[in-house]
């Protein structure tokens, strides 16, 4: 599980609102200690809007793009479920950072204003290895 982890450099996080769910895609970078994921996001988004009044989240990464590329029906996916919290001060500084270190092209959103660093806090972890094949954390 921690191999996905620090491999995938995206995932589709799901958040639910006033308006039902909805899915995003998300560049990610892990926490130093592994006990979160960092996103970014705007203010205005509805992903942002939906955290803000419910903070439970679920992240979905897999390992399609690896190298070399899984064999069908072999593909492994990671369910990362916990809550959302907004970083401020040394932590944002230390997520911008870690974002913009995996992904060059986040350096425009990480420096506009309206953008906020994000920490999903790793609750639970459902990991599938094929189809049939599920481990579960805690």
């Amino acid at each position: 599980m921690l191999d996905l982890l620090r491999r995938c450099g995206h995932g589709v996080l799901a958040t639910c609102g006033p308006d039902g769910p909805s899915a995003s895609l998300m560049g990610l970078a892990l926490e130093p200690g592994g006990r979160a994921l960092y996103l970014a996001t705007g203010r205005g988004t509805r992903k942002f809007g939906n955290l803000a009044s419910d903070p439970r989240a679920a992240l979905l990464l897999d390992d399609r793009d690896a190298e070399p590329r899984p064999e069908p029906g072999r593909v492994r996916a990671l369910t990362v479920s916990g809550r959302v919290r907004i970083l401020d001060g040394g932590e944002a500084q230390t997520a911008s950072a870690a974002l913009a270190a995996r992904h060059p092209h986040l350096v425009p959103l990480l420096g506009a204003p309206d953008t906020v660093l994000l920490a999903l806090q790793i609750e639970r972890l459902q990991l599938l290895d094929g189809p049939l094949d599920a481990a579960f954390w805690p």
